[in-house]
C-alpha cells in the first residue's frame, strides 16, 4: 500500500467548503487542510475544527490574492502578486510582517503552531514571499524544534512528478518551487517536494473521476507528495471554480473514490514526519 497526504485547500474560505472538507475529514477521505486564517469565518469555523485535531494535518494556507489580503491591504490579483515578485519588487521584511500576521490569526483560534504551511495560488513560493517565509518558520519555530522536540510546520512544494507535468503545472514551479525546496532543505525545514492534483480546476472531458485514476496510479509515497484538492458542499454564484469544487465533493465522498484508492493501493494519511532532521 502507498500512502498518500490528500489536503483540502481553502478552509474558512466560505461556509460550504469549510462544510465540505470538514465531512471528508470525518470519512476519512481526506487527511489535511490549509485554512485561509484571514476570513473573516475562521474566527467560528475553528472551533468546528477542533474535533478533528490530530487526525488530520491542519495548516496555513498563506494568502496574497484572495479578497480578505486585498482587505487586509498587501494583496491583489494573482497576475499583479506574480508581476511584482518577478520584478523582484517584494521586501522580505514587509513580506515577513505579513506572514507573522497570517501565522498570529492562524494560532490565535487554532491554539497551536500549523502542521504545514503551503500558498493560495501557490504564491508561497513566489520570489520576496519565500525567503520571507523560510525567515519567519526559523525565527517562530526553531527553539521550540531544538528544545521540546516540537516539529517545524513542513512546507508544500508545487512541483508537479514528470507524468503530470502539464504546462500549466511547469509555470506553477517556475515560479520558485525549486528554489524554495531548496532553500527549505538547507536550513533543515521539511518538505513534501511533489504535488499532484494539478488541473485547470473547470469541468472537461475528462472527468474528475478519471484525473484522479491517474494521479492515484503516478502517486509517489507520502513522504514525497502530497495531493492538493478544492471541495464544497454546494455551487456558490461569486466562486469561479464553485462546479469543480462540487464535482470534487462528490466523488470524494462517494464509493467510487473508496472502491480506487482500493484499486491503486492507496492510503489516505498524514504526512510522515518520523526521520529526524537534524537542527541547524
Amino acid at each position: 500500500m502507498k500512502s498518500l497526504v490528500i489536503c483540502a485547500d481553502d478552509y474558512a474560505l466560505s461556509e460550504p467548503i469549510s462544510l465540505a472538507i470538514e465531512t471528508l475529514a470525518k470519512r476519512k477521505r481526506i487527511s489535511a487542510t490549509s485554512v485561509m486564517s484571514l476570513s473573516p469565518l475562521w474566527p467560528s469555523h475553528s472551533a468546528s475544527l477542533q474535533s478533528l485535531k490530530g487526525q488530520i494535518d491542519v495548516g496555513l494556507h498563506l494568502d496574497w490574492t484572495s479578497e480578505f489580503a486585498i482587505a487586509n491591504g498587501h494583496g491583489g490579483s494573482l497576475n499583479s502578486v506574480m508581476l511584482k515578485s518577478l520584478l523582484g519588487q517584494n521586501s522580505i521584511a514587509d513580506c515577513k510582517k505579513i506572514i507573522h500576521q497570517q501565522l498570529d490569526w492562524f494560532e490565535k483560534y487554532w491554539a497551536q503552531a500549523p502542521s504545514h504551511i503551503d500558498g493560495h495560488q501557490h504564491i508561497h513560493q513566489f520570489s520576496g514571499i519565500r525567503q520571507a517565509l523560510i525567515e519567519v518558520i526559523l525565527e517562530r519555530y526553531l527553539f521550540s524544534y531544538k528544545n521540546a522536540n516540537v516539529p517545524m510546520p513542513y512546507l508544500r512544494i508545487s512541483r508537479a512528478i514528470k507524468p503530470q507535468n502539464t504546462l500549466k503545472a511547469q509555470i506553477i514551479a517556475l515560479m520558485g518551487a525549486g528554489p524554495l525546496f531548496k532553500s527549505a532543505s538547507q536550513n533543515n525545514i521539511f518538505s513534501l517536494p511533489y504535488l499532484s492534483g494539478i488541473y485547470d480546476l473547470k469541468i472537461g472531458p475528462i472527468s474528475y473521476p478519471q484525473r484522479m485514476e491517474n494521479w492515484l496510479k503516478q502517486t509517489a509515497p507520502v513522504q514525497d507528495s502530497i495531493l492538493m484538492c478544492h471541495p464544497s458542499l454546494f455551487l456558490e454564484e461569486q466562486d469561479t471554480i464553485s462546479s469543480a469544487r462540487v464535482q470534487e465533493f462528490q466523488y470524494l465522498n462517494s464509493q467510487d473514490f473508496l472502491d480506487h484508492l482500493n484499486q491503486y493501493q492507496v492510503t489516505v494519511d498524514k504526512a510522515d514526519l518520523g526521520f529526524k532532521i537534524d537542527p541547524i
